[in-house]
């Protein structure tokens, strides 16, 4: 069952709101009469965050301290708060809040917005599962790369430096491309590895030279190019 944190001032609306969530969700109220700096509350595990503006006043370093801990999984809050006081809020709450509800408001409506934010994270807690265990197969798969590839990569330097001399002219060739494609084959690897962690890491934006990128894929084509005569 969801878990639904009240934090409330307006008492009336407190107990009201209590009520009528707690026919479908496990509601959350924080202690009374607790201090002012008391935000232990926020301990608790909680899907959902319904805030007034008061309250959000009195704990806004410790909400968003916990809405920041929560990432890379959404935590939403939602702030309910009078018509008249709508101009009170300031952009830089919208960092902490993600929906705004005008008071009074329909229970139809208050219900089809709080399952859009929970559905929502809902999605962000399951995409959070799905890199973790994408991460993790690309973890174990690239152990066993690396083992092939090391093996590969070992062998030719050993026929290199035991027989290379040897070898004739298309024998040094053969040898030459599997030990670049050995040192391909370690980049894509390391690729792989830093592609799977994209989600947690972000995204690092470099210059690319163009005719060097080029170079190379021709270079790792160049049996096919020879063979289809291209």
């Amino acid at each position: 069952m969801n878990r639904i944190l009240l934090l409330l001032e307006h008492h009336e609306n407190r107990r009201l709101l209590a009520e009528w969530l707690s026919t479908r969700y496990q509601v959350l109220l924080p202690p009374e009469g607790r201090a002012r700096e008391d935000s232990s509350f926020l301990d608790e595990p909680f899907d959902l965050g319904i805030l007034d503006g008061p309250a959000l006043d009195r704990s806004w370093e410790a909400v968003q301290a916990k809405k920041e801990a929560a990432e890379p999984v959404f935590l939403p809050l939602i702030l309910i708060t009078p018509r008249q006081d709508v101009g009170l809020v300031t952009r830089h709450l919208w960092r902490t809040v993600d929906e705004l509800i005008i008071s009074p408001i329909e229970k139809v409506e208050l219900q089809a917005r709080v399952e859009i934010c929970l559905r929502a994270r809902q999605l962000s807690l399951t995409l959070k599962q799905q890199n973790e265990d994408l991460e993790a197969f690309v973890q174990g798969m690239t152990h066993d790369l690396r083992a092939l590839q090391r093996a590969v990569a070992g062998f030719a330097r050993a026929l290199q430096e035991d027989y290379g001399t040897q070898l004739e002219e298309q024998g040094q060739l053969y040898l030459s491309r599997i030990q670049r494609a050995a040192d391909q084959m370690e980049e894509l690897i390391e690729a792989l590895l830093r592609f799977s962690r994209l989600g947690r890491e972000g995204i690092r934006v470099q210059t690319v030279i163009l005719p060097f990128l080029v170079q190379r894929c021709l270079r790792s084509l160049e049996g096919e190019i020879a063979a289809s005569n291209a």
